[in-house]
């Protein structure tokens, strides 16, 4: 909270602490503000109280002084209920909530603040950011076409679109923002880098790494737009200079896990898995949580012979995110596998292709695990599967002659 905001609250509290010391049904409502007493019956007892819209108003501010923001909410709506023309600044403080990253009850308060006066724009475009941080790019979306119709040349409006736009999936309409946001504000160096992102997400990487340079350009120093460039030039078999990129992104920011994860992913498909997982070490690190690090170090340990600990790295990706699960599980099985444990491979591997029936790797590996169990009719139907959904794997197809050597 900004200083001048801390003076204004705390001169809300001195006067209507004495505002309300005689007023009884104002002291029945601070008492249930009481953490014990559950939002729900606060909320009736608001709904019941016989206050006026004045009491009301005081209470309100009150609690909103004390920190007690969802509360003020329920007061200060019930206030507004029963005189239209009370005035509450209610953008200040759902901006206020934003800054705490209190997204959900800062967007209940600029609701209320673009109800009460839908004509101002900003109100408009930080209710579509605190939408946007939610994962509700649907409605950020309708936020930020309505701050456009009141201000149509903030190129911040525009640049915000664009990301719900991408987040939704909806690329080309993304870069058209992007595009809008950069007519308006040519030196907005995040346009240039949301829009490297969107042609990244389309395949245009040459595109992509031309708008990371004119944000690089721009903003010298910022981490992870040398990231999101290191993704590009991987994308175009610029493996070591991928790497040059990661390497500028961690050098401005060591806790970036993302980078860390991903310099280890470049030096994975450069063949140094033993340095790779010094950097998936590290993203792991700076966040426990990051599946996709956990995914990768599997990998490497896998390469390196160390089966036992990759399976301990699949089972933390299953853990963390569904999302990877299946190549989790195909993982998994591979290494048990190479452990000869077979009938938990094979466990494995069918519960791999339950969740993606169309995962040609998994097919080939449930085919050795079939064929090192003996049953070899069953192994060489998993073959053709594998070759079936991808004609080009070449370890299905090398495994399927093998073993039609065996049969015949």
């Amino acid at each position: 909270m900004k200083s001048w905001q801390k003076v204004i609250l705390l001169g809300f509290l001195a006067f209507f602490s004495t505002a309300c010391s005689n007023n009884k049904s104002s002291k029945k409502i601070h008492q249930i503000s009481d953490k014990s007493n559950s939002m729900q019956s606060f909320e009736l007892t608001v709904e019941l109280s016989p206050s006026s819209a004045k009491d009301l108003q005081r209470q309100g501010l009150l609690l909103a002084s004390s920190g007690e923001y969802e509360k003020a909410y329920i007061v200060l709506d019930k206030a507004l209920a029963l005189d239209s023309n009370f005035t509450f600044d209610w953008k200040k403080i759902g901006l206020e909530l934003r800054e705490r990253k209190d997204y959900k009850l800062s967007i209940k308060y600029l609701k209320k603040a673009v109800e009460v006066d839908p004509n101002h724009a900003d109100t408009w475009f930080y209710l579509g950011s605190s939408l946007n941080k939610l994962g509700k790019d649907e409605d950020a979306l309708a936020s930020y076409d309505k701050a456009i119709k009141l201000a149509p040349h903030n190129a911040n409006v525009w640049n915000n679109r664009g990301l719900s736009l991408k987040n939704l999936g909806r690329d080309e309409n993304a870069l058209a923002s992007y595009d809008k946001a950069i007519e308006l504000a040519p030196n907005h160096a995040i346009a240039w880098a949301n829009r490297g992102l969107s042609l990244k997400n389309l395949g245009r990487d040459e595109d992509a790494l031309a708008s990371y340079d004119k944000a690089i350009e721009l903003d010298p120093n910022h981490a992870g737009i040398w990231n999101n460039r290191g993704g590009s030039l991987e994308n175009l078999e610029r493996d070591e200079d991928a790497l040059a990129s990661y390497d500028k992104a961690i050098e401005l920011n060591p806790n970036h896990a993302i980078a860390w994860s991903n310099r280890g992913a470049v030096l994975a498909k450069l063949g140094k898995h033993k340095k790779a997982l010094y950097s998936y070490d590290k993203a792991i690190e700076l966040d426990p949580n990051h599946a996709n690090a956990w995914g990768h170090q599997g990998v490497s340990l896998q390469k390196l012979g160390k089966y036992k600990e990759a399976l301990a790295s699949y089972d933390k990706v299953i853990e963390l995110n569904p999302d990877f699960v299946a190549i989790a599980w195909n993982n998994r099985g591979g290494s048990l596998n190479k452990l000869e444990k077979y009938e938990e491979a094979l466990t494995s591997l069918d519960k791999s292709i339950e969740l993606d029936p169309n995962y040609s790797s998994a097919w080939n590996n449930r085919g050795v695990s079939l064929q090192k169990l003996g049953k070899y009719r069953a192994a060489l139907d998993s073959y053709n599967k594998a070759i079936e959904l991808d004609p080009n794997n070449d370890s299905a197809i090398s495994n399927r002659k093998k073993l039609l050597k065996i049969i015949i």
